[in-house]
C-alpha cells in the first residue's frame, strides 16, 4: 500500500525534476526512499517529508539518490554505432551530401548544409 507521504515526496519529485516513477521504478524509488528513511534515523516517510521540505540540501541528496548518475556521454556505444552506420548515411543520402561521417578523417573546415 502506498501513504500519502510517498504520493507526496513523488509529486515534489516530478515538480522539481519532471521525473516519473511508473511500474518497477516506482518499487525502486520507495526502496530508495526507505533506504534514506534508515539513514536519517527517521521513523517513517511522513517525517522524511517533513525534513525534504525543511532541509536546504536534502533536495539535491534526494535528486542525486534517485538518478543514474553517469556522466559518460558515448555510455552506450551501440546506439552510436548504429547511428553513425545507418541513420546519419541515410540522411547524407537524402541531402546529396557527406559531411557527418567524414568528421575526422581530414583535416579541413567542417561544411554544414544548410
Amino acid at each position: 500500500m502506498v501513504n500519502t507521504a510517498f504520493i507526496a515526496i513523488e509529486k515534489f519529485i516530478r515538480d522539481r525534476s519532471m521525473l516519473y516513477f511508473k511500474g518497477n521504478k516506482r518499487q525502486v524509488l520507495k526502496a530508495r526512499l526507505e533506504e534514506r528513511v534508515a539513514f536519517l534515523g527517521l521513523p517513517d516517510l511522513a517525517s522524511y517529508l517533513d525534513f525534504l521540505q525543511s532541509s536546504g540540501s536534502e533536495e539535491s541528496t534526494l535528486m542525486d539518490l534517485i538518478t543514474t548518475n553517469e556522466t559518460f556521454f558515448f555510455r552506450n556505444g551501440s546506439q552510436f554505432d548504429y547511428l553513425m552506420k545507418n541513420i546519419i548515411p541515410a540522411m547524407e543520402i537524402k541531402r546529396g551530401m557527406q559531411v557527418i561521417s567524414s568528421w575526422g578523417k581530414q583535416n579541413r573546415p567542417l561544411l554544414l548544409p544548410s
